[in-house]
């Protein structure tokens, strides 16, 4: 079934570049999103690294770790059960979804290096707003870069957090150290 909705996503950046919203969905809202993606019937597929396993990258002092993901829209289509209760708990009726999926990245036990910055998807990335939305307590900082790939600066997870950037933002994600794993929302908006 196709993804149809017809909302500008422009809207979430409400005139910036990274708008991050606090509460932009219910701590009960987070709770249950939290709950069906770690309940024992739902699947998970693992990643042995999170972007590309580049060496120029590594040898920059970025790190790539493994994680598990699961996909609920891809290239606009649904391709779960699951994808239209997570499309209402996460707020993204009516929006147009190009990508939607499930990050649960793990405590590798390496700190202050994230990984390496990229952009979602460079073939796209003007006519994309991405977001990011965390579901629960944990560690992990979500880090911006300059084009230089020199870090601006850091947005830690909280319940219900949701950061929303301009599709040629260069961001990475930090693998909590505190928390056994980070679960979070990622989703590509068309404008």
């Amino acid at each position: 079934m196709h993804q149809k909705n017809n909302m500008s996503s422009i809207d979430l950046l409400q005139g910036k570049r990274i708008n991050v919203i606090d509460n932009y969905i219910s701590l009960e809202e987070s709770k249950l999103l939290y709950n069906l993606m770690t309940s024992r019937d739902f699947s998970w597929y693992f990643w042995s690294w999170t972007l590309t396993n580049n060496e120029e990258d590594l040898e920059k002092g970025f790190y790539e770790s493994p994680q598990h993901t699961h996909t609920f829209v891809l290239n606009g289509e649904l391709t779960c059960s699951d994808a239209k209760t997570v499309i209402y708990l996460a707020k993204l009726k009516n929006r147009r979804i190009t990508r939607l999926k499930a990050n649960n990245t793990l405590n590798i036990n390496k700190k202050g290096i994230s990984n390496p910055p990229h952009i979602d998807n460079k073939s796209l990335a003007n006519e994309l707003v991405n977001g990011i939305l965390f579901l629960h307590e944990t560690d992990g900082d979500t880090v911006f870069f300059d084009n230089e790939r020199r870090e601006e600066f850091r947005i830690s997870p909280a319940p219900g957090r949701a950061i929303f950037m301009e599709g040629t933002v260069l961001h990475a994600g930090n693998n909590p150290i505190q928390y056994p794993h980070r679960l979070l929302l990622n989703v590509n908006l068309a404008r």
